[in-house]
């Protein structure tokens, strides 16, 4: 383990700006805007959306689709040792087993917020809330003192759930011809609304339960 890294290093891990916002808020939202920007703006987000999507259409338009590739892949490189450098300065230590389970929550994140991990669909303000929500989550585990092994338990039963609500809505998509919002009334569309609402019950009752248990300290010693 490495330890005792250099003042630049832990400023920007656990550093504040001069109006006292955590400098990690500040990068992180910072971004998010440039996020933003790529994808909806430039045709590098545009590019990338249509490979995903298919990458045999995109190649028939004339998008050099290796290409586009590298720029993607070197940019979402850049963006995981930017998040590298934020939590190495934020525990001021770098191990080998550090964060183990980070790709999984962040694929869930991904995930929750509207990204669909069969391509053509992605957006940086879902994967915002996305984060947000499996933040609450993860601190309600935590404040309910259920143990670690739980956490990733639970980003994969989100994975899970949402790619497979997505793969139904995109199969009533292709099949149904009203869409798939008219499908809902039917007697397999109650039971997949049914599904999504005892979720997200379970979700508010942990949070909830955790916002009412979060005072209650043991003493140590």
């Amino acid at each position: 383990m490495l330890a005792r890294f250099p003042d630049l290093l832990t400023e920007i891990g656990r550093g504040t700006t001069p109006f006292f916002i955590p400098t990690p808020a500040v990068i992180g939202i910072l971004t998010m805007v440039a996020g933003y920007y790529i994808l909806q703006r430039t045709y590098l987000g545009r590019y990338t959306v249509a490979i995903g999507s298919s990458p045999e259409s995109a190649e028939l338009t004339g998008i050099g689709v290796n290409r586009h590739k590298v720029y993607a892949y070197v940019l979402c490189g850049a963006c995981a040792a930017l998040a590298g450098l934020m939590l190495t300065g934020k525990q001021n230590a770098i191990q080998a087993t550090m964060a183990p389970f980070f790709n999984l929550h962040v694929i869930a994140a991904v995930v929750v917020g509207g990204t669909s991990l069969f391509g053509g669909r992605a957006s940086i303000i879902g994967s915002f809330s996305g984060v947000l929500l499996l933040a609450m989550m993860l601190n309600a585990l935590v404040t309910l003192r259920i143990e670690f092994f739980w956490q990733p338990v639970a980003s994969g039963f989100v994975i899970i759930s949402s790619v497979a609500l997505y793969a139904w809505i995109q199969k009533k998509d292709r099949d149904g011809a009203g869409g798939w919002l008219a499908d809902l009334k039917t007697a397999e569309g109650m039971k997949m609304v049914r599904f999504a609402a005892a979720i997200i019950g379970l979700l508010i009752a942990l949070l909830a339960i955790g916002g009412l248990t979060a005072g209650d300290v043991v003493a140590s010693g």
